[in-house]
Formats: C-alpha cells, sequence, structure tokens
C-alpha cells in the first residue's frame, strides 16, 4: 500500500547550532522510517480503500449479497434456456431472470414490441448479463411504417440487421454482457433457409460490439453437422434435446447449449464452477 501524504516540515525560524540541527534531523528521519514500516498507523488503515467488486474490464463481480442478474429474453426457442442457467448456476450467487415470450420475435413489432420490451426490462432489472435468442418466427415479412418488406429481399434483410442492433443498442452499459443465442438446427425448412440471413445480420452487429457474443448451438445440439432429438447425457445414456416439434430444445437442450458460454461467462465474473 502506497505511504500515505505527511504534513511539510516547518521552515526553521531561527539559527541552530550544527549539533542540534543534526540531531533534529536524524530523529525525523527515524520517525519517518517508523511511519513508513508500520503502513503509516491507524489513521492509514482508516483511510484504506474498501475492496472493489469490479474489476479493471468494469464488470461487476457478484457477491452472495449482490447475486449476478442475468436476463434472459426472446422467443419461445430460449423458453428452456433461464432453467438451463438456474441448473448449471445453482450453487452460485446468480439470479436468473426469465422474460420470454412465445411467438414474437423482431420482425412483427405490431404484435409484440421487443425493442419496447428490452427497453422496460433494462430499466426495471438493470441485469449484469443478457443473454438473447429470436428467429423461430422471424421467417414472414417485415412490417414497417412503409409497409411490409417481403421475406428474402434486400429490404427484408437491412431492416432486420436494423433491428437486432436497435435490440444491442438499447442494451448496451458499463459492465453488461450480451450472449446472443444462434438457432438450434431445425427440421423447419422455413427457419432453416433463413438461418444464413438471419446469422450473418445478427454476426455483423455483434462485430462492431465486444461486449456481446454470439453463440453457435450447432454443436452442442447438433455435432454431426444433421438435425438429432437425442444426445448423450452425462451419465452416457441418451437424453431427448429437442421438442418433438423437432425446432424447440428441451430442458436437456438447454443444458448443453448454456454450457457453450457458462465457462466464458463464470471467468468474465469469478465465479467457482
Amino acid at each position: 500500500m502506497a505511504e500515505p501524504p505527511r504534513p511539510p516540515l516547518s521552515a526553521p525560524t531561527g539559527a541552530r547550532p550544527v549539533v542540534f540541527v543534526a540531531l533534529c534531523i536524524a530523529t525525523v528521519l527515524v520517525v519517518a522510517w517508523a511511519l513508513g514500516n508500520d503502513g503509516g498507523g491507524e489513521e492509514a488503515k482508516a483511510s484504506a480503500p474498501a475492496p472493489t467488486t469490479t474489476t479493471t474490464s468494469g464488470v461487476r463481480i457478484p457477491t452472495a449479497a449482490q447475486p449476478l442478474k442475468v436476463l434472459v429474453a426472446g422467443d419461445s426457442l430460449v423458453g428452456w434456456v433461464a432453467p438451463a442457467l438456474e441448473e448449471e448456476l445453482a450453487d452460485q450467487p446468480v439470479e436468473v431472470i426469465d422474460d420470454w415470450k412465445g411467438s414474437t420475435g423482431l420482425v412483427r413489432d405490431d404484435f409484440f414490441d421487443w425493442p419496447a420490451r428490452i427497453e422496460d426490462d433494462m430499466a426495471e432489472h438493470d441485469p449484469d448479463v443478457v443473454v438473447l435468442g429470436f428467429g423461430g418466427n422471424d421467417t414472414q415479412g417485415i412490417t414497417t411504417d412503409d409497409g411490409v418488406y417481403a421475406l428474402g429481399t434486400p429490404e427484408w434483410e437491412a431492416e432486420y440487421q436494423r433491428r437486432v442492433g436497435q435490440v444491442l443498442d438499447l442494451i448496451e452499459a458499463p459492465g453488461r454482457t450480451v450472449y446472443w443465442i444462434g438457432l438450434p438446427l431445425t427440421r423447419s425448412e422455413a427457419i432453416e433457409d433463413l438461418r444464413p440471413v438471419m446469422t450473418e445480420a445478427i454476426g455483423a452487429e455483434i462485430d462492431d460490439r465486444p461486449w456481446a457474443h454470439l453463440i453457435d448451438t450447432r454443436d452442442a445440439l447438433a455435432p454431426d453437422g444433421t438435425f438429432v432429438s437425442q444426445l448423450p447425457g452425462d451419465d452416457g445414456q441418451l437424453v431427448t434435446t429437442m421438442a418433438p416439434d423437432d425446432i424447440h430444445p428441451s430442458l436437456d437442450g438447454g443444458i448443453r447449449i448454456v454450457r457453450v458460454f457458462v465457462p466464458d461467462l463464470a471467468e468474465e465474473r469469478g465465479l467457482d464452477l
């Protein structure tokens, strides 16, 4: 710890014998040495700064009294992500806030306005980490004030990317991290046809934001590159990772998804996994 500041020595007020002056200097040096070795005494200890819960990168390190707040928001494709996070981080100082909405997305803000909802969530919860996922219901024309942009047109692609950026801009805050869950591999022809466009739009916006990360779920749910609905669990026995509709991940699928980014989250936030 740095030595606390000391008041300047008083200037001499008159002539003193050389021996006397030397003795005074020696005394001052001894006192200064003693103060330096005990850290400046009780006064220095009292003025020492309190321990901080923020790292040099600005992210907050959680405690039992002030747990990490993780908000999960998006469509039904992330419906099992919040329970999976709660299970994987059960013994950690983490509070998971679940706010997914079925039958919603980014293209039909006339039906459900996600930017407005995100803005409300940031104001209400002030989360440290936001986990997002959209796309399951976005395989349709985008409704705008100027009309509907048809699926597959350059106007649709540009507007979708703009809406992705809008959501990220509403979330951005010092020390906040985003994990955007990429589309799982499905048996929906409409989703698979649009996957490259949506993934490119999300990736382009995330590339400009170092605090945001796109999570590729394909290796977690389809390690061979083809759709499967079951994979070996922790004990080697098969577990069901996808719902019967072959679109939505199950709880076990959600666990495999969160295991992709939980190690990075734990390292960033000082969690002991």
